[in-house]
């Protein structure tokens, strides 16, 4: 099987959402990156900011070691990460729909 590309989506649907650029992600694969914050904008999609955000070492590195592109969406900040309030009620649909929106256009345009 052949991957052209893969994005990790970690934390996407927290209230606030904030999805700066993961440090990993651009640093190894910054087309990739530009190519989905480009769409982020066009779509108005608030929760994706162009800038440096924290180097994470997730699983968007394993599939990066293989050759796979990957990189990794990931609000690093979220307040309920490993909480026992990580619970619907600081969820938000809205969170969800822009990364949903941006994550389909991306996959249309990659076809």
């Amino acid at each position: 099987v052949d991957y052209s590309a893969a994005i990790l989506l970690d934390m996407i649907a927290g209230q606030n959402l904030r999805l700066p650029v993961e440090i990993n992600s651009y640093r190894r694969f910054p087309k990739l990156c530009e190519e989905v914050y480009l769409i982020a904008r066009e779509q108005k999609a608030t929760a994706f900011i162009w800038k440096e955000g924290h180097e994470v070492s997730d699983d968007h590195i394993e599939l990066q070691k293989v050759g796979i592109p990957a990189i990794d969406l990931i609000d690093f900040d979220y307040p309920h990460w490993h909480r026992l309030t990580d619970t619907p009620a600081n969820c938000s649909a809205a969170s969800m729909e822009q990364v949903a929106r941006v994550i389909s256009v991306w996959l249309q345009r990659t076809k």
